[in-house]
């Protein structure tokens, strides 16, 4: 005789929530700043790290193992264990925090001020 040997926690209600990652718009705003950022020759690679309370977006300068920085979406909770809405921090190197914010676009408005300085001086005649 066949005897059904039910594991605990193996339901979908025990479920742990899934660990973040991008949204859509926030990968392709990620993407479309990364390409305009490599054609301009200051970014060389990327690459992502997750955790179970964030996900960071890691862009690498010329060919060093260390990451220049880490654009980082985490999940903020509140007292009582629930989901907030998201934030996004800019880290250094080191891990000190260079930029907070609760949306994407303001985290990366240096970024678009430093490319759109970067292609005027390109375009200038000499």
């Amino acid at each position: 005789m066949t005897a059904v040997i039910v594991f605990p926690g193996n339901r979908r209600r025990d479920k742990v929530p899934s660990a973040p990652f991008f949204d859509r718009r926030e990968w392709s705003r990620l993407m479309d700043l990364y390409g305009r950022m490599v054609a301009a020759g200051q970014w060389c690679d990327y690459g992502l790290e997750q955790g179970s309370e964030r996900i960071a977006f890691l862009v690498f300068r010329g060919q060093r193992n260390l990451p220049a920085f880490r654009i980082v979406k985490a999940m903020g909770t509140d007292q009582g264990g629930e989901r907030r809405r998201p934030f996004f921090l800019l880290l250094a190197p080191d891990g000190r925090i260079l930029r907070r914010s609760r949306s994407l676009a303001a985290l990366l408005a240096p970024f678009e001020r430093r490319l759109l300085r970067l292609w005027q001086r390109d375009a200038l005649p000499t």
